[in-house]
C-alpha cells in the first residue's frame, strides 16, 4: 500500500512538471508570434530618407528656397514637399522640418507612430567661402540696412546667401568677381541686435535639414 501511494506521487509530480512545460510551449509560441509578426522596416526607411535628402542637398534652387525661409523653425516650403511626398515610399508619411544647426529640430506636432528622422546640413554651395568681412550700417532698431565690405574674401560664388555674425539673422546675397571675392552684398534680412559701424564676419549659410516619417 505505501509502494502504491508512492508510485502515485511520483506520476503525479511527472504529470505536474509535464502540464508546466506545455503552458511554457504555449506562451512561448505566442511571444514568439507576436515577436516575429512585427517586420523591422527601419533599414528601408533611413535608405529611403537619406535618398529623398541627397537629391534636395544637391539641388541648386531647393538650397536657396531652405536657406531663404526668414523664420525658424518652419516646415519646407510646399515644392520642395511636394518632391518629398512624391519620392516617399506609399507605405510612409513624411514630413519635411528647417532648422538652425544649434536648434533640436522636432515635428510641429505629435505623432503617435514610431517616427522615423534622418537630417542633412544645407549650405548655399558645395564650395566653401572665407575670410569675407565688412562694415555694418543699421537702423534705429538694431537691423543691418548695409554692409561696405572691406575684406572680400575668397572662393565665393556669386548670388548666393550668406549669414551675417556680429548680430543674430541678417542674411544677404553677394556679388563676386571671377575669383570668387565679394565686391557687394544685398540685404535680405536685418536681423537684430547689430551695432552701427561694427565689423560684420560674412559666412555661408547653413541651415538644417531633417525628413520625418512614420507608416501610414
Amino acid at each position: 500500500m505505501i509502494k502504491s501511494n508512492s508510485k502515485r506521487g511520483w506520476i503525479e509530480i511527472v504529470e505536474a512538471f509535464v502540464a508546466v512545460l506545455l503552458v511554457a510551449g504555449v506562451l512561448l509560441v505566442v511571444i514568439n508570434k507576436g515577436t516575429f509578426g512585427k517586420t523591422d522596416i527601419s533599414e528601408q526607411v533611413y535608405t529611403s530618407q537619406l535618398s529623398i535628402l541627397r537629391e534636395i542637398e544637391t539641388n541648386d534652387a531647393f538650397r536657396s528656397e531652405i536657406l531663404a525661409v526668414p523664420i525658424l523653425p518652419a516646415k519646407v516650403p510646399t515644392d520642395i514637399q511636394d518632391r518629398i511626398n512624391l519620392r516617399a515610399p506609399n507605405y510612409l508619411i513624411c514630413q519635411g522640418q528647417i532648422c538652425l544647426l544649434s536648434d533640436k529640430c522636432v515635428l510641429s506636432s505629435a505623432v503617435e507612430k514610431d517616427v522615423y528622422a534622418q537630417a542633412v546640413v544645407i549650405t548655399t554651395t558645395l564650395q566653401q567661402g572665407s575670410g569675407a568681412t565688412g562694415t555694418i550700417a543699421v537702423n534705429a532698431n538694431g537691423a543691418v540696412t548695409g554692409i561696405t565690405i572691406t575684406n572680400g574674401g575668397t572662393r565665393y560664388n556669386n548670388g548666393v546667401s550668406v549669414i551675417i555674425g556680429g548680430g543674430s539673422g541678417a542674411t544677404g546675397t553677394i556679388t563676386t568677381d571671377t575669383n570668387g571675392v565679394i565686391t557687394g552684398i544685398t540685404i535680405t534680412a536685418g536681423g537684430t541686435g547689430y551695432t552701427n559701424g561694427a565689423t560684420a564676419t560674412i559666412s555661408n549659410a547653413y541651415r538644417q535639414l531633417k525628413l520625418f516619417c512614420w507608416t501610414k
